[in-house]
């Protein structure tokens, strides 16, 4: 044989990564349905999904929230929560309405009410149309934490072999594989 291909020669270079964890919170008609008064703008006391609470001024019927003019909803995150989209859906075009947003802007397209922004406190989204909107479902996508760390595995570049991972990216914890694999002409010392 030419040479020798020594698996013990094996080297790793390992980086690691570490990102919030991503969630949504839905609300739907039906979490508010019976709350608040009918045409009195009296506030509704609210949902409470995964890490978000929602309250409002309006009223939840049997087929959407009737968000009164000027009425608002608030969306409050907590357990370290931070609120990145939420996005309302109106019943029709024409009970999207208008809205504006603390903090941040919202944009209304047809049927779909967006606000995107970074908020670790409330957003409120007021509609400030004269008239009532009508929303069937909220969705919030909010971040939460830290995901654990992660690390990335990279063989380092060597003659006389090749060397696979699988899979190259690893909790601490986590188990991989190595294979070493010695071209033709080469064996293990090992």
């Amino acid at each position: 044989k030419k040479s020798i291909f020594s698996a013990l020669c094996l080297v790793l270079l390992a980086t690691t990564t570490q990102s919030a964890w991503g969630a949504t919170a839905e609300f739907t008609y039906s979490d508010l349905k019976g709350q608040g008064t009918s045409g009195s703008g009296a506030a509704f006391t609210g949902a409470t999904v995964n890490d978000i609470t929602m309250t409002g001024v309006g009223y939840g019927n049997t087929y959407y929230v009737q968000i009164y003019a000027k009425g608002t909803f608030v969306f409050t995150p907590s357990n370290g929560a931070t609120i990145t989209k939420i996005v309302l859906t109106a019943t029709t075009t024409t009970y999207a309405r208008t809205w504006s947003a603390s903090p941040g802007s919202v944009s209304v397209s047809s049927t779909t009410i967006t606000w995107t922004g970074s908020s670790t406190s409330a957003v409120t989204l007021t509609n400030t149309a004269s008239a009532q909107a009508r929303i069937t479902k909220m969705v919030v996508t909010y971040e939460t934490g830290t995901s654990p760390t992660t690390y990335n595995v990279e063989p380092q570049t060597t003659t006389g072999g090749s060397i696979d991972v699988d899979p190259t990216t690893a909790a601490e914890g986590e188990e991989i594989t190595i294979d070493a694999t010695p071209d033709a002409g080469y064996q293990f010392d090992h």
